[in-house]
């Protein structure tokens, strides 16, 4: 019988040589078996708590694909500490007639004892990871109320003393404060920003602060002193959200650490937050942006976002705006704000120009049907020549199975070899599929014509969101702004054509 061997150590008091450990257990039982080992699994320092483990799901992998017929763990809890995993997972290895066995623990489960003991022992490791959880948050409650660090870099205006406690970092909390003053008195993040950039202060990995890392710091309550534990705890489907509201599980702990800034300071910054979310409420009719992910800045590189500014007038207007330039400022970049409605209408009346001129999308639809021609030849082709390949690799797989069969030596070259014949016969399989989705019938340019014009001047002459989008998703590569000119690649019969134009 052909197997697998599974091995997985985490960190709870545990060693690489775990593994080592591990797999000599399960070559032992092999031999004492008789089966013959086509591959070993292994993964370092991961959790049992669930099955996302880069070896467990390629282990997986290679059961769905027929590489062996048993898998070998040394235990049960190596293979899995979540009852829901663990018989989910088995059941998916019997779907591809792969059985579990266990070289250190003797039962059979396919009998009713043995799949009673089975049931036991699943529960008990699960048992042990949600105790040991458990015990953990206990350590971790108790350094919250004694106002220690529960591990991770120290949020920025803190450091750690030798106690392991939180002291204000007296050079950083000058920038605090000077966020949440500044914040609480109306200036903008981006003029926040430009001034804390400006003195040298960095984030905790070094990197120039944002608006997101400026919208977190505003908002967490740790700098009024109060410490929290918990909050990202996860729902009941395994989900984690750091910005979920307070629950039932979390620790708060008001006076846990030393405040940076006063509670009416706090206070003030979040009345004028919600006054903003408010007042962002009254104008929350959207705006499609329908080149969302086609247009990038040309001065920075960065791509650009929909955004909605109020002019002197009191009129809302909708423009494209440079990422970086809107998270940091001039500073980054230089580039302007375009004006969304004008963009889109100069590329939607460049593509219906083409649309309408018989000429142009006559010689278009040729193009494409060039295209479309080559592609089907080449693809009845080379289905030929895979389904060969793939005869070939199977007559070859099947001499090594009869070498099996008939008891003679099986080395690691054969082994090595069945594997490669296996991943060989997946990968063609894979590419013949691919290419038998394609459409084999041939196409006229007359109906290539038909077809663009049926599906796409509807859209143009009524203006349709939906079929604006699509046409413009279909035949835009990219559009890249600059502060003086606008640069369009288009995508025609699966080549770029580019255009610009001077602003």
């Amino acid at each position: 019988m052909i197997a697998a061997l599974y091995a997985r150590y985490s960190s709870d008091s545990q060693r690489a040589e775990s593994i080592v450990a591990q797999i000599r257990a399960g070559r032992e039982y092999c031999r004492r078996k008789g089966y013959h080992i086509i591959k070993e699994y292994a993964d370092e320092a991961y959790t049992g708590t669930n099955d996302n483990r880069p070896a467990y799901r390629e282990m997986l992998r290679d059961a769905a694909a027929g590489l062996f017929e048993v898998v070998i763990f040394h235990k049960v809890d190596r293979n899995g500490r979540n009852e829901f995993d663990y018989y989910k997972n088995k059941q998916e290895l019997a779907r591809h007639n792969v059985r579990v066995e266990y070289s250190g623990q003797a039962f059979d489960s396919t009998s009713p004892e043995g799949a009673l003991m089975e049931n036991q022992l699943v529960g008990l490791a699960a048992y042990y990871s949600r105790n040991l959880s458990r015990e953990v948050k206990k350590g971790l409650k108790e350094n919250v109320l004694a106002g220690k660090i529960t591990g991770g870099r120290p949020l920025f205006g803190y450091s750690v003393d030798k106690n392991k406690k939180y002291v204000i970092n007296e050079e950083e909390a000058v920038a605090v404060r000077y966020i949440f003053e500044r914040y609480a008195a109306g200036a903008s993040y981006i003029d926040i920003l430009r001034e804390i950039n400006a003195r040298g202060y960095r984030t905790r990995r070094g990197a120039e602060f944002g608006k997101a890392t400026l919208h977190d710091m505003l908002n967490n309550r740790r700098y009024i002193g109060t410490c929290i534990l918990g909050k990202n705890q996860p729902y009941l489907d395994g989900r984690r959200n750091s910005h979920r509201p307070d629950h039932d599980g979390m620790i708060i702990v008001p006076n846990g650490c030393p405040a940076i800034i006063s509670p009416d300071l706090f206070q003030a910054v979040h009345e004028r937050m919600q006054e903003n979310r408010r007042r962002g409420g009254r104008r929350t009719a959207k705006y499609p942006y329908l080149l969302s992910g086609l247009v990038y800045c040309g001065e920075c590189g960065a791509s650009m976002s929909g955004t909605r500014t109020r002019t002197r007038k009191k009129e809302i207007r909708e423009y494209y705006r440079c990422c970086q330039k809107s998270n940091h400022g001039d500073a980054k970049c230089p580039n302007r704000y375009i004006y969304a409605p004008a963009l889109e209408n100069f590329i939607i009346e460049r593509l219906a120009a083409v649309i309408d001129n018989e000429s142009l999308l006559f010689r278009l639809a040729q193009k494409v049907q060039e295209k479309y021609d080559a592609l089907v030849g080449n693809a009845r082709v080379q289905i030929a020549a895979l389904q060969e390949q793939e005869a070939k690799a199977n007559k070859s797989l099947e001499r090594l199975y009869e070498v099996i069969a008939d008891g003679d030596t099986f080395d690691d070259f054969d082994r090595a070899q069945m594997k490669h014949l296996k991943q060989k016969i997946l990968d063609i399989r894979a590419q013949r599929e691919k290419l038998e989705q394609q459409p084999g019938k041939t196409i006229s340019s007359a109906e290539i014509v038909h077809y663009i014009r049926d599906r796409f001047l509807p859209a143009i002459r009524q203006r349709t969101v939906s079929g604006l989008t699509e046409l413009l998703q279909y035949f835009v590569h990219t559009v890249t702004v600059f502060r003086d000119k606008i640069r369009v690649e288009y995508w025609f019969a699966s080549c770029r054509y580019s255009s610009e134009r001077t602003t």
